[in-house]
């Protein structure tokens, strides 16, 4: 190979293993971003003249989500250091700053240039090879959900009132983890069958091989997702995605198809919950319910101790039990201790109003962004559509649980605004694809 056919190749043998570890655990995700570096580092010394896209960094689209993450990474890095010139005191305990774990964390915010710059990097055959790769990956990641949920392999986390059943938590850890990773490979598979994957035979100058999934494929792939998300147990998002998947069939259906298809569905929904006693009782248990009323009664104290910088962000986690402490005494060892389990609320007591602020300017920036790529009748209008949709039923799963700034999930949502920052970096097709242009 030449050298610039050696660069593609690291690059996207890196970033393939990359995409993919962010469907494992921790350790693996950190491991595969190790070989994404390492790709970048052997690709720039096979061509020290590596070319940076302008289209990339230059587009009017990118810029006010750039300017968002820039304003974001700031907001928290400011309550740091409010947190450390003025810090609560709880117990005699107050919020510990660590400047080197806390700000490498900020570094997440930059992910998604770096790997955009690594996919623009790449032939069109390359990039719609990572996007394949990851995607086959989720598909069999998500049919461990299957066995795990009756032996608890790999790793077992009982399903309380459900005895020798397991939430399906595959590599994660975490049934809550799941729940808001697995719903990108999700929807983005769901929109590439829908559309019968013509979009990537427009975008790949009309070679259909570039992308190589088949409709029926891509659908058993979402299959296979949706199956493992409902298997987590977890409540919230048995909620968030029916949501979300209505949302989803309006770009494939006519409004009245759609509604009348979302109705159907609901009711089913309904009269399954009310007749399968491990359903029914999974809904109505109030395990878990009030120990996050008293943690948002906590972090609603922390804001308002310092409405403007908050108490640090991501401090609250480690300054409940002191909270709880302090206005309960005695032993607090059976109470509910942790992070937020709110975004809103997270963000509201770590970096007050103008943390919160700038994160809330972020998130619907995102929104914006995807929304934007959507409007393409191609491959990537395709790609922008099952993020956007995705994005909502990770807004909602936020709502009981702090899934922003988990490791694991970062990993996931990076990726994907990395997808979106690539997309608008590319010129539309000349003519959108119709519906009778469908395979």
């Amino acid at each position: 190979m030449n050298p610039t056919e050696t660069r593609t190749f690291l690059l996207f043998l890196g970033l393939s293993i990359y995409v993919s570890s962010t469907l494992t655990s921790m350790a693996g995700m950190s491991i595969g971003f190790g070989v994404l570096v390492l790709g970048l580092v052997a690709a720039l010394r096979t061509s020290p003249t590596l070319p940076w896209t302008r289209s990339l960094w230059q587009n009017d689209d990118i810029q006010p989500y750039r300017m968002a993450s820039l304003a974001l990474g700031l907001a928290c890095w400011l309550s740091l250091c409010a947190a450390w010139a003025f810090p609560v005191l709880y117990s005699g305990q107050s919020p510990r700053v660590h400047w080197l774990k806390d700000c490498i964390k900020l570094g997440y915010l930059m992910l998604p240039f770096l790997v955009a710059q690594a996919l623009a990097w790449l032939s069109p055959r390359q990039v719609a090879g990572t996007i394949r790769n990851w995607l086959i990956f989720s598909g069999v990641i998500s049919a461990v959900a299957i066995p795990q949920f009756f032996t608890g392999w790999p790793r077992p986390q009982a399903i309380p009132g459900f005895p020798n059943h397991f939430h399906a938590t595959l590599f994660f850890g975490h049934h809550l983890s799941t729940a808001s990773i697995l719903i990108f490979p999700l929807f983005i598979s769901a929109s590439l069958a829908a559309a019968g994957a013509a979009g990537a035979a427009s975008f790949f100058n009309g070679q259909k091989k570039e992308f190589e999934l088949k409709p029926r494929t891509l659908g058993l792939i979402a299959a296979l997702a949706a199956t493992a998300l409902f298997l987590t147990w977890s409540r919230t998002l048995w909620i968030a995605l029916p949501i979300g998947i209505g949302v989803w069939l309006l770009r494939y259906l006519n409004r009245r198809k759609a509604i009348a298809l979302i109705i159907a569905a609901l009711s089913a929904t309904v009269l399954a919950f009310s007749q399968i006693p491990q359903l029914r009782l999974r809904m109505l248990s109030a395990l878990g319910t009030s120990d996050r009323f008293e943690l948002w009664s906590a972090n609603l104290h922390f804001f308002e101790a310092h409405p403007w910088t908050g108490i640090g962000w991501r401090k609250a986690e480690g300054m409940t039990a002191a909270y709880f402490q302090e206005i309960y005494g005695g032993d607090i060892s059976t109470r509910f201790v942790g992070h937020a389990h709110n975004n809103f609320l997270e963000m509201l007591s770590g970096t007050g109003l103008i943390g919160t602020v700038s994160w809330l300017v972020w998130t619907l920036l995102i929104f914006q962004m995807s929304l934007r790529v959507a409007k393409r009748r191609d491959f990537w209008g395709e790609i922008g559509w099952g993020f956007f949709c995705a994005w909502i039923v990770f807004q909602i799963n936020g709502l009981t649980q702090v899934n922003l700034w988990e490791g694991k999930a970062l990993h996931q949502v990076m990726w994907g605004i990395s997808l979106l920052i690539f997309a608008h970096s590319l010129a539309p097709v000349e003519q959108p694809l119709s519906k009778t242009q469908l395979p």
